[in-house]
């Protein structure tokens, strides 16, 4: 709450995070702020917007979130975007056979 009453900018936006010129966050911005913010740390990475989406779902998946919620959360129009992020490898497989 304290971001929404003492940061955000008053814009007409449905939106969380805004910006005062175009009421969202675009890509480049949000990339631009967490370039800047990764610079401050001691994090040797290029870290993107796409690599913490990624990350972030694929952490969801191995938790055992269902990927309706997943792909709602991502806001994916299809389904088959969000299976992007399922990945099998030959054990999950394995596993697979033996259960049935």
């Amino acid at each position: 709450m304290e971001y929404l009453n003492d940061f955000r900018p008053d814009v007409k936006s449905s939106r969380i995070f805004a910006t005062k010129k175009t009421g969202k966050l675009s890509r480049c911005y949000y990339n631009e702020r967490l370039k800047r913010a990764v610079k401050k740390t001691d994090i040797n990475k290029n870290i993107t917007s796409h690599n913490l989406r990624h990350s972030t779902a694929v952490r969801l998946i191995n938790e055992g979130i269902n990927i309706i919620t997943i792909k709602e959360l991502l806001g994916h129009e299809d389904i088959n975007t969000t299976a992007t992020y399922l990945h099998s490898d030959i054990n999950d497989i394995r596993r697979a056979v033996e259960v049935l």
